[in-house]
Formats: structure tokens, C-alpha cells, sequence
């Protein structure tokens, strides 16, 4: 698949006036992505995660209280055993030279 046909997905979709505007501001970029190939995700591209769990847990957490599942106090207390620490995902990575890209 192409980043194109990726994005052409959400072209009616929440996210379609973002991606109406991105079209305006950067035509030459938005033809691009049809060279652009989206490959899977990997496990080596993770490169910059830092305690990835911590991040897991707080969507776990917030999914929770989304879904009335758990109260807001009880979403306060899970999440401040967390602690703080530096924490880091990666969600996406892109090989120039070969035009490709993988989004976890």
C-alpha cells in the first residue's frame, strides 16, 4: 500500500478537513506520498522507546474511564502508582532512501 492510498482512507473521516488542508499547503508533498510505500511495523524500529509500558498503561487507564469501566478517582489512583518517570513510544519511522514508512 501506499502512503497515499493510507491516507485517502481518511478522506472522509475525521480527520478530513486536516487532510484537506495539508493538500493546499503542500501540494508537491501530498503527490510524493504516492511513491511512498507503508510497510509493516517491526520490533527494530522501536529505537527511541524509553519505559514504552508506562505510555501502555495510561491508554489502558484512559480507555478504562473512557468506557465508564473504572471511576475517576480510581483512574487517579492507578495512574499516580505510576509515578513520574521519562517515558517515550515510537510511533512511526521513515527510510528516505527507500521511501518507506511504518506506523506502529
Amino acid at each position: 500500500m501506499t502512503l497515499y492510498e493510507f491516507i485517502k482512507r481518511y478522506e472522509r473521516g475525521d480527520y478530513a478537513e486536516l487532510l484537506n488542508k495539508f493538500k493546499f499547503k503542500f501540494p508537491s508533498m501530498f503527490e510524493l506520498t504516492r511513491e511512498i510505500e507503508v510497510i509493516p511495523w517491526q520490533p527494530d524500529f522501536a529505537i527511541a522507546d524509553k519505559n514504552p509500558e508506562v505510555i501502555n498503561q495510561l491508554e489502558f487507564y484512559e480507555f478504562l474511564l473512557k468506557n465508564n469501566i473504572i471511576t475517576e478517582e480510581d483512574y487517579k489512583k492507578q495512574t499516580e502508582k505510576l509515578g513520574r518517570q521519562y517515558s517515550s513510544r515510537t510511533e512511526a519511522v521513515s527510510f528516505i532512501q527507500t521511501k518507506q514508512v511504518s506506523f506502529r
